[in-house]
């Protein structure tokens, strides 16, 4: 062999050698080590929150009004709901009763049993079928002999709140995080349906004295009138009068006394009712 023939071959050699240890295995692209944090988009599977339990009331004709929070799911909410109608409060076999699509939150059922206590359930997806369902709520025959009726607390403000007008929207904000202008909590042996408010705000001593009410963005006398305005009521057991803070209990305010009466009816019509009084400085 000669000498220009045997570096050549030295040279091949070399380069075989080299591919041969610098070779790497096939690259793994993606992998899932948990089927409920698979992603896609901003989403994930295990993004979405457990829905609250639907609050359903019957008519006298036996059709059943079903009604729920949105679900979270990440950064926005569910895009669809399922309600089923159970055979039993556990177990048992389910049927769907109605769907809807976001932003959505109430169907009815028309296929009620008449003469039968119901139960629901609500299943909230977002994609293609990332599921969560709620917890079963009982809707019972219509006029039924439920006597009980609904438990209801004020949350705050609490009777003797008192704070400067200059803090006191701040103080709301903190003692409902979830937003309003009051809150608070209910519960019922089968279901609360509807609370309902009276926010009263009273300025003034003697013949300068002025009432207005709360209508939900702002106050006016008419809404005085009205009666009671209709709560945002949230899984059957939370509820909060509508509004910002800011705008209800501005800064500025001044001295004004409150009075809060709430009132919540349960699926049997049974009703409680609770009050509460503060005031600004």
């Amino acid at each position: 062999m000669s000498r220009l023939a045997a570096v050549v071959l030295a040279l091949l050699l070399g380069l075989g050698v080299g591919a041969a240890l610098g070779a790497s295995p096939r690259a793994t692209l993606a992998a899932f080590s948990d089927s409920a944090a698979a992603s896609s988009g901003e989403l994930t599977s295990g993004a979405i929150a457990k829905p609250t339990s639907p609050v359903g009331s019957r008519s006298l004709a036996g059709a059943v009004t079903l009604s729920w929070a949105a679900t979270p799911a990440g950064t926005g909410t569910a895009g669809t709901y399922r309600v089923l109608r159970w055979s039993a409060p556990t177990g048992g076999t389910s049927v769907q009763a109605c769907a809807t699509t976001a932003p959505t939150t109430t169907c009815s059922d028309a296929g009620a049993p008449l003469l039968a206590t119901t139960y629901y359930s609500l299943v909230a997806t977002v994609g293609a079928a990332w599921s969560k369902e709620s917890d079963r709520v009982a809707v019972p025959v219509a006029g039924s002999s439920d006597t009980v009726a609904p438990a209801l607390a004020v949350g705050f403000p609490t009777t003797g709140t008192s704070s400067s007008s200059s803090s006191f929207s701040t103080k709301v904000a903190a003692g409902c995080p979830a937003g309003g202008v009051a809150c608070g909590s209910t519960s019922d042996n089968v279901a609360t349906t509807e609370v309902t408010y009276r926010l009263e705000r009273r300025s003034g001593t003697g013949p300068g004295a002025s009432t207005v009410c709360w209508n939900g963005s702002a106050w006016a006398s008419a809404t005085c009138l009205l009666g009671q305005q209709p709560a945002t009521l949230v899984g059957g057991t939370a509820w909060r009068v509508p509004g910002s803070p800011e705008s209800a209990y501005p800064n500025t305010f001044g001295a004004a006394a409150f009075t809060l009466t709430v009132r919540a009816v349960d699926a049997a019509g049974n009703a409680t009712t609770a009050t509460s009084t503060f005031s600004t400085t």
